[in-house]
């Protein structure tokens, strides 16, 4: 209980007065506490994020450069000819590009967080960004003997999305799903007409490790990476929570069901639209969905 007493000369009484009045002010700062704290919070993201802008910049300069000298190493005869020096300019490069893909997603969750990721939404062809972000992930899975299929229905190659962030949604499954596979395996990627008709069932389907039930509980968490630290397999633990959180902001969902040992399918639902030029370029309205589902 906070207190505020205030004391008032009662003027022209023949005897000293006073009006005394006592205020209960605990709500009063209770609130100026509580929004002096959410400004303390909001300069401290916008510093995160523009320290983590500059940071990005700083370090994509000689990563760029570590990243474009490997690949000329590895075109020069001498490195060919040598297979120990030719796996270890592969390294190099493989390694240059992780720690590409690490910061870009840094930064991305930082924008979101601070509110400051925007989108570009409207009618975007899904086949030609399912294709490119096929070929993102070719080289690792001839690497690492891994079968990709593609296969976009005609009724499901318009939706209502960011193009940029559709191709960084569809890379991101991808990448996880050759990179946790098994020689040998397969990656589907498919596009599919929901049944609602308003949206389409973008899938990413693989015969890799799988997920325990306590492993999908903390899969879109910050920085887990699930118990396959000691892997081997490069990673940050929030590509998922960027991949999610894109989804949600283009108006989708994000769902999952996964076998341990059996391989895992990613599903991400978003609006449908028609084509580019036509005379309605507004998505359908959708019912609100959960942020994230799980079925195992």
């Amino acid at each position: 209980f906070e207190a505020q007493l205030q004391l008032t000369p009662v003027s022209g009484a023949r005897d000293v007065a006073w009006i005394i009045v006592v205020s209960d002010i605990s709500d009063t700062l209770r609130t100026r506490a509580a929004e002096q704290a959410r400004a303390a919070a909001e300069a401290a993201s916008l510093a995160k994020t523009e320290f983590l802008s500059r940071m990005s910049h700083e370090l994509r300069t000689p990563l760029n450069a570590i990243v474009g000298f490997a690949q000329s190493l590895s075109q020069d005869p001498v490195v060919q000819a040598d297979a120990r020096r030719r796996d270890g300019v592969a390294l190099i490069e493989r390694a240059g590009w992780h720690l590409t893909g690490m910061i870009s997603d840094v930064l991305d969750l930082s924008r979101i967080e601070s509110g400051s990721l925007r989108l570009s939404l409207g009618p975007v062809d899904l086949a030609p960004l399912a294709r490119d972000a096929l070929a993102f992930v070719a080289a690792d899975a001839k690497r690492d003997q891994v079968q990709c299929t593609l296969e976009i229905a005609e009724d499901a190659r318009w939706i209502h999305a960011d193009p940029v962030r559709v191709e960084q949604v569809l890379v991101n499954l991808l990448s996880n799903a050759v990179k946790y596979n098994r020689p040998g395996g397969r990656v589907d990627l498919r596009g599919r007409l929901a049944v609602d008709g308003a949206t389409v069932r973008i899938t990413v389907r693989d015969t890799g490790l799988g997920m325990t039930p306590q492993q999908l509980e903390g899969l879109c968490q910050s920085f887990n990476r699930l118990g396959r630290e000691s892997s081997g397999k490069p990673g940050a633990g929030i590509g998922l929570v960027v991949t999610r959180t894109l989804v949600q902001l283009m108006r989708g969902q994000l769902g999952v069901r996964s076998t341990p040992g059996a391989g895992s399918e990613f599903t991400v639902t978003l609006p449908v639209a028609q084509p580019a030029g036509t005379l309605t370029d507004r998505p359908p309205d959708l019912a609100e969905g959960p942020e994230f589902t799980e079925t195992r």
